[in-house]
């Protein structure tokens, strides 16, 4: 079995972005055939007093189709976009708790403290610059370097390929 000093969080696929949903589709094409239907009775109404008057009927009907095609569409589209938007920010919730959970864990195992916090990374093949603090209280710059399994903390070189990897205090 492998022994990973901090390995990376398990987190789960960030969730999907929002997107029309069928019945948002349909019932904005339904709006908007209401919105056409209605402006061709409204810009041929006198025509249609000077033939015996416009049916009631299809005013109604397009009004209907207007109304509650866009409702239905805005409603669909609305509930949608919230519920999307709650699931990014679960999401998001559970990767700030990883980060707060592995920097605990990096302090302790390097004997290293960060300045900054929240921001390394979380997933697999990614690095980011932090400021790190040492026991004997100098600052560095530093790479937190996310390996296949595991986190790597280097220093000591302009990019992460020219720094060297720390060893744990442990």
């Amino acid at each position: 079995m492998l022994n990973l000093v901090v390995p990376l969080p398990v987190l789960p696929a960030p969730p999907d972005s929002y997107s029309l949903g069928v019945v948002t589709l349909i019932a904005g094409a339904v709006g908007a055939l209401g919105i056409i239907g209605f402006l061709i009775v409204s810009l041929t109404f006198e025509r249609l007093l000077q033939l015996g008057g416009p049916s009631w009927s299809l005013v109604g009907i397009t009004l209907a189709m207007l109304v509650g095609g866009l409702g239905v569409a805005y409603l669909t589209q609305t509930s949608g976009e919230r519920a999307a938007t709650e699931a990014f920010m679960a999401h998001s919730r559970l990767e700030r708790a990883a980060r707060l959970e592995a920097i605990v864990q990096l302090e302790d195992a390097y004997g290293v403290t960060f300045e900054k916090r929240a921001v390394i990374p979380v997933t697999a093949d990614d690095r980011s610059s932090q400021r790190l603090t040492f026991p004997d209280r100098h600052t560095e710059d530093c790479f937190v370097v996310t390996l296949v399994a595991e986190y790597e903390i280097r220093c000591g070189g302009v990019t992460v390929d020219a720094s060297t990897a720390l060893a744990p205090v442990q």
